[in-house]
């Protein structure tokens, strides 16, 4: 990405963010500090539905191939 090039590694964005403010406990003039659950919580409240579904398409998807398919049916021709 982008971000990796300019800075000469891997770097991923909303990681860094974290690092900066629980891990390294960060300064509160450059970004502000938030407590560790506010990560949790914010992500939670953005992925409320891409999430789930992300999650379930492993499970259902293979299961979509079976929805409606009746055993012979494309073997035999209408009339």
């Amino acid at each position: 990405s982008v971000d990796s090039k300019f800075y000469g590694r891997i770097v991923l964005p909303a990681f860094e963010i974290f690092r900066y403010n629980v891990l390294n406990k960060g300064s509160s003039e450059l970004y502000g500090v938030e407590p560790w659950y506010f990560y949790v919580m914010n992500g939670f409240l953005n992925l409320t539905f891409c999430l789930p579904v992300a999650a379930a398409l492993p499970i259902f998807g293979p299961l979509a191939n079976f929805v409606g398919h009746v055993p012979g049916a494309r073997d035999k021709e209408p009339g």
